[in-house]
């Protein structure tokens, strides 16, 4: 038996710990959308929209924002997990799906399945990004034990959040509602993501069963 772990093997069970629970999750969501066939070529692009550019804006825009907070003395870690993260990600997540509207949304699901798509991209950079932290600071076991957590808990809060966002996107784009439905949905999937990082400190496994939960009656939507 190797006394030593091959750099190779390593790198890909780091990359299918942190890509593969959203691929699957993304992948359940579509085979229960049976009313109609969804290009598969946007909803992959939903996904790469959340993973790469909106991912990026949203580090970008949360570390300014720290630092104007910094200057004014305001800037704690409660301040940015509870108020800063919420309110910049849920914010830009469902941007892709704001930007197809009226022109790609022919049902309300259509808009749950393209804000699901989004949110679990920008949780599979987040897994990357924050599950190779874990590995630097605190080991192989540090870095199993959040990849673990996250794969039931980050993974599934983000889109169930950018889902009821794009739930609303679609009731203002198919059924002509107004834009305070988009409004209610992005304060609503602000407050969950803030209540899930609240308990995700001292209480991972009430986040794991709010994450589940929310998500599983945000798909319900699909049908």
């Amino acid at each position: 038996m190797a006394d030593t772990v091959d750099p190779y093997d390593f790198a890909l069970a780091f990359f299918i710990a942190a890509l593969a629970p959203s691929v699957l999750y993304l992948f359940f969501v579509l085979t229960r959308n049976r009313s109609g066939v969804l290009p598969l070529r946007k909803v992959l692009s939903m996904f790469v929209f959340g993973a790469s550019s909106f991912a990026v804006y949203a580090i970008v825009l949360e570390g300014i924002v720290i630092i104007l907070l910094s200057s004014l003395q305001l800037a704690t870690p409660l301040m940015s997990s509870l108020v800063v993260a919420p309110l910049i990600e849920e914010a830009l997540k469902p941007l892709p799906v704001w930007r197809l509207g009226r022109k790609a949304l022919a049902e309300v699901d259509d808009g749950v399945v393209y804000g699901v798509a989004s949110g679990l991209g920008f949780a599979a950079t987040e897994n990357l990004i924050l599950e190779f932290q874990a590995l630097l600071g605190g080991g192989m076991a540090e870095w199993l034990r959040l990849s673990a957590i996250r794969s039931v808990s980050s993974t599934l809060i983000h889109p169930a959040a950018t889902g009821l966002v794009g739930w609303m996107i679609g009731k203002m784009s198919v059924e002509r509602k107004g834009v305070s439905w988009v409004l209610l949905g992005y304060f609503g999937a602000s407050l969950l993501h803030s209540l899930h990082n609240y308990l995700a400190v001292d209480f991972w496994w009430a986040s794991v069963f709010l994450a589940v939960s929310v998500f599983a009656l945000v798909v319900r939507r699909v049908r």
